[in-house]
């Protein structure tokens, strides 16, 4: 990736952070928190980091993304199954040779559950991190790991065991994990939870990025993606008005210019007529 975070905004600062620590030399153990209030564009944000980087790959042997939501999981074998499946388009061929042992391997050494008995007894973190191909050829099949869990506060399960399961992967020295949630809303009506989520992620979690939603840029790109007319007229005239209007009621939810979008215009000739 350049060092060009125009595409970020108001963001730039964390696209750097997170370049650094998704690409750079060290191998920190830890993790990293996207923070960010719902609708204010985390999921849009880390995509688009990584698409950037994706335009600028020196190679194949750079660090892939897997992204995995973690939106209603209720343990972790789901977790498990989330990421095998995202781990498809990594493997590829390869998939139908290997599945059952990265799946097998994944449960048994990463978050330590022991579901089956594991054939051959691979069992090790290799197994899932670095498997020798039919040539003997003992380089990785992806040599490193960056997994992006999203919807973190969403989980059914308690994010403080979420946690739990992470850190032996940043421990690894091996892998990258990047934790996308609505922060103040993980266990927000659970003290003893929350009390043992904050704990947990003092060893856990190094840093948590806040990411500011892009008022302006999502604006421009509503404005420049519709067909001009009497509604585009409207806001392209009170734009000023109207993103102080959402600066000054301290909405964060991109979403609103959904509405914008759907309703607007009806509104819009309704009010004239």
């Amino acid at each position: 990736m350049t060092d060009d975070y125009e595409w970020a905004g108001p963001n730039a600062n964390i696209a750097k952070v997170l370049d650094k620590y998704c690409y750079g030399a060290s191998r920190p153990p830890f993790a990293l928190m996207l923070d960010g209030a719902w609708g204010c564009g985390k999921t849009w944000f880390i995509k688009r980091f990584f698409e950037e980087k994706k335009k600028n790959r020196i190679s194949d042997s750079e660090l892939g993304m897997i992204y995995v939501s973690l939106y209603g999981i209720q343990d972790a074998e789901e977790i498990t199954k989330a990421i095998y499946a995202a781990m498809h388009p990594i493997l590829g061929g390869k998939i139908g040779e290997l599945g059952k042992v990265v799946f097998k391997g994944l449960l048994k050494s990463t978050l330590k559950i022991d579901l089956h008995h594991l054939e051959n007894g691979k069992a090790d973190l290799s197994a899932v991190l670095g498997i020798p191909d039919n040539t003997g050829n003992k380089d990785r099949i992806f040599r490193n790991r960056i997994l992006v869990f999203d919807d973190v506060e969403r989980a059914k399960m308690p994010v403080s065991d979420i946690l739990a399961l992470v850190q032996p992967l940043v421990e690894s020295h091996e892998d990258r994990v990047i934790l996308v949630a609505n922060e103040k809303d993980i266990a927000a009506d659970n003290e003893v939870e929350r009390d043992r989520y904050e704990r947990v992620k003092e060893k856990t979690i190094y840093l948590s990025l806040h990411l500011t939603p892009d008022i302006g840029k999502t604006f421009k790109k509503f404005i420049t993606e519709n067909e001009n007319g009497i509604f585009i007229s409207f806001i392209e005239e009170n734009k000023e008005y109207m993103y102080n209007l959402i600066i000054k009621s301290s909405c964060s939810n991109l979403r609103i210019v959904d509405f914008f979008m759907t309703f607007g215009e009806y509104l819009l000739e309704y009010t004239y007529e």
